[in-house]
């Protein structure tokens, strides 16, 4: 099964975020200049939710409660409300294939 079919069947917010997240990852490896514009295209999705899918991966992976969130908006709303400020830097590294 394709990502796209994944992200498109997943009916829950942070598999979506982490389905975006791993392949943009995996794409950034393959081709040392894909953008998150090119994975926003792929997924037929804004870039803005590419950048908040992204955050939002990050978010979960670093602590587990944020999983527990209802929504996304819920969980977007957690993350301004903690002041996530970890989550520009984030964004910054995947696009340059800088992850720490």
């Amino acid at each position: 099964m394709t990502f796209r079919k994944k992200f498109h069947k997943s009916s829950k917010w942070h598999e979506r975020a982490a389905i975006v997240e791993i392949f943009h990852l995996r794409q950034s490896h393959i081709e040392k200049k894909w953008t998150m514009q090119r994975t926003a295209k792929y997924f037929n999705v804004s870039l803005g939710f590419i950048s908040e899918s992204l955050k939002l991966a990050r978010a979960c992976y670093e602590d587990p409660t944020f999983i527990n969130c209802a929504n996304r908006q819920i969980a977007l709303n957690h993350l301004k409300r903690r002041g996530y400020n970890q989550t520009n830097r984030l964004a910054s590294e995947q696009e340059t294939g800088k992850m720490p």
